[in-house]
Formats: structure tokens, C-alpha cells, sequence
């Protein structure tokens, strides 16, 4: 098993308004074999050329388990703003994970949600997406440009 760690860049992800919740279903879209790469900002945020290198990896037996992302967050909780760094990830079963630890917290918190819900938040939803498009059998990799 192989994790892969793909850099965003901070300084472009800026101009996506909605930053991960509009990044997120657009690169699902330009590794759709059916859809070219429409947003050049996503390009310069994200390098598609790996990711599809990465997809049309011919090892016998390799196949994506599950797209995952990390990052920093903020929980309001009783008026109080707590720092969180969060783990949200979906496997190619369709499974939901979120991992969530407080600043200054030994532990964090895992929940795992086994349906899909459409109340999820923005990123499950993109992340579900992102499953469906690269983990499909047969998969021709799309060109990127």
C-alpha cells in the first residue's frame, strides 16, 4: 500500500472563492475522461499531470482505495473558537471517514459513516465524487493539458 501526498498551492487556492468546496468537484471534472481541464486556476493549484500519471499506473494489483484530505479548520462551540486540524476521507466502498483533532488534544475524534448522506459536508460530497471518477474498472486516464 502506497499513500501519495499531492501539494496544493496556498498562494492560488486563493482564488477559488469557495476554496476546497469548488477545488475539490472541478478536479473531480478534469479527471472525468469525458471533460478537459476547464479552469486554469485548477491547474495552477493542483498538478493534474501527476495525479493522472499516478491513475495510469500499470502495477498488477494497484488500485485507489480512497481519496482523503487534510487541513486546517475552525469549531465554534459554545462561543468559543477552537483550532482543528481535520482528515476527511471517502474509500472506494463509498465509506466516509472524518478525523478530527483539537489544538493541544492527545486524541482526536474518528467517525466513520458507512451511507452516504447528502447532508454531508462539501468536501465528502467532492470526495465521493473524486472516488467514483478515478476508481472506475477500466478507466482510460485522461491527457491533461
Amino acid at each position: 500500500m502506497r499513500a501519495v501526498h499531492l501539494p496544493l498551492n496556498d498562494t492560488r487556492m486563493g482564488r477559488y472563492r469557495a476554496g476546497l468546496a469548488d477545488l475539490l468537484p472541478d478536479l473531480a471534472t478534469a479527471l472525468d475522461i469525458n471533460q478537459p481541464v476547464a479552469r486554469p486556476t485548477l491547474a495552477a493549484c493542483v498538478d493534474i499531470g501527476l495525479i493522472t500519471d499516478l491513475l495510469a499506473d500499470p502495477t498488477p494489483g494497484l488500485r485507489l482505495l480512497a481519496w482523503a484530505l487534510c487541513y486546517e479548520d475552525v469549531l465554534v462551540e459554545s462561543d468559543d473558537l477552537h483550532e482543528i486540524r481535520r482528515v476527511d476521507a471517502v474509500d472506494a466502498d463509498r465509506r466516509g471517514y472524518r478525523i478530527t483533532r483539537l489544538r493541544g488534544e492527545p486524541h482526536p475524534v474518528v467517525r466513520i459513516d458507512d451511507h452516504v448522506d447528502h447532508d454531508a459536508a462539501a468536501t465528502r460530497s467532492a470526495l465521493t465524487r473524486l472516488v467514483e471518477t478515478t476508481s472506475r474498472p477500466g478507466r482510460i486516464t485522461p491527457t491533461a493539458s
